[in-house]
Order: structure tokens, then C-alpha cells, then sequence
């Protein structure tokens, strides 16, 4: 996953965050508008993110900005999966491994 550019991993994140989050506060709360606006707030991040990646190129504080957050990206998206394993051995369902490392 080290080469893949931040602004492809932003949509993974946002489609493994938005289904879980959109399932399990719809289920909790009925509150699915939460989950829209999350998305929304993530996909506008995606346009500032290819911005950033272009600006990198000539510029090192851009770029270790885009080094640090690459990484919590990568974070939030081993948590969702983890969440997702949990949450399916909960409800007696097996489901594979989707690590990007």
C-alpha cells in the first residue's frame, strides 16, 4: 500500500466508513443523514487531497503533510476492516481479509 497515492485511498476509506457507519446508525438511531454528511465531508477532502498530491511534488512540507495523514488514512482504513470482521462474527457471517498492505 506504500505506493498508493492518498487521494485513492480517500474513497476506500469513505465507502468501507459510510457503509458501516450508515448500517449500524440506522440500526442504532435512524440517524443515516450522519453518515451522508461524513461521506459528503470525505469526498470534499478527496478534491483538496489531489490537490495537495500535485503541490507535493515541489514542495516538502506538503509533502510530509500528505506522509503523516497517508498514514492515519491507513490507520482509519485497518480500523474499519477490523470493525467490519467484528461486526460480522457478531452476526455469524465469515468474511475475508481486504488489507491493502
Amino acid at each position: 500500500m506504500a505506493d498508493l497515492l492518498l487521494s485513492a485511498l480517500v474513497p476506500i476509506v469513505v465507502k468501507k466508513s459510510g457503509d458501516l457507519l450508515a448500517q449500524r446508525i440506522s440500526e442504532m438511531w435512524g440517524m443515516v443523514d450522519l453518515s451522508k454528511r461524513l461521506e459528503d465531508k470525505l469526498l470534499e477532502v478527496q478534491d483538496v487531497l489531489t490537490d495537495a498530491e500535485e503541490r507535493g511534488n515541489t514542495k516538502p512540507s506538503v509533502r510530509s503533510w500528505l506522509t503523516k495523514l497517508k498514514s492515519a488514512a491507513i490507520d482509519a482504513d485497518d480500523i474499519l476492516d477490523k470493525y467490519r470482521r467484528q461486526d460480522a462474527v457478531r452476526r455469524g457471517h465469515k468474511i475475508g481479509n481486504t488489507h491493502h498492505s
